[in-house]
């Protein structure tokens, strides 16, 4: 199923500049990028242990795969999860600079994501189209939803943890000092 929920660009499979004016939204994965004037963004902050797995299924096995236990006790997955916790960190600090923003915490979107999307529409300025949200609440996972699987081992190392756990702290503390936000609990539980 598929609803079309904005009309983006003219031409809907076409690649469009963000600076170029003719999106409503730009999703972005990234700190850097185009240098246009931000106009606004809603930032949507998942916690990074789950957006590091996330990424690292998807380097390894396509949007929909799972990598292999085997992967995860390499270097490369070490380096990686160090990399992306840095990036996690870094893209978060960016956006919370933006002046117009709309903070949405991913575990809330997908816990009540009719109730956020109202939100961002609301943020955006934008009429709520009763039809198109239903259509949208209908098939709210789509064809590229990974399947869960539980891994066979914890791809955590303590050494990970705290690497991460350490940018999760970094980024609170920042949160809390320039906004009125509190991030959730995203603290590994298994610290050790």
């Amino acid at each position: 199923m598929f609803c079309s929920f904005f009309l983006i660009d003219s031409s809907v499979w076409r690649k469009s500049n963000p600076c170029s004016k003719t999106t409503l939204v730009v999703k972005s994965h990234k700190s850097g990028g185009e240098t246009c004037k931000v106009e606004g963004a809603i930032l949507i902050i998942r916690n990074p242990y789950g957006a590091i797995l996330a990424e690292f299924n998807r380097v390894k096995k396509g949007k929909t795969g799972t990598a292999s236990a085997l992967q995860f006790l390499t270097d490369e997955w070490k380096h990686f999860a160090e990399r992306h916790s840095a990036s996690w960190l870094k893209t978060n600090e960016k956006g919370m600079k933006i002046h117009n923003k709309l903070v949405v915490f991913y575990e809330d979107l997908v816990a009540n994501t009719e109730y956020e999307l109202r939100r961002m529409l609301d943020f955006l300025q934008v009429a709520h189209n009763e039809r198109r949200i239903a259509c949208l609440m209908r098939d709210t996972v789509g064809k590229y939803k990974r399947e869960h699987k539980e891994l066979e081992i914890n791809p955590y190392s303590a050494e990970i943890n705290r690497t991460i756990d350490a940018k999760i702290r970094a980024f609170r503390e920042s949160l809390q000092s320039n906004s009125n936000l509190e991030l959730p609990p995203y603290e590994s539980e298994n610290p050790s």
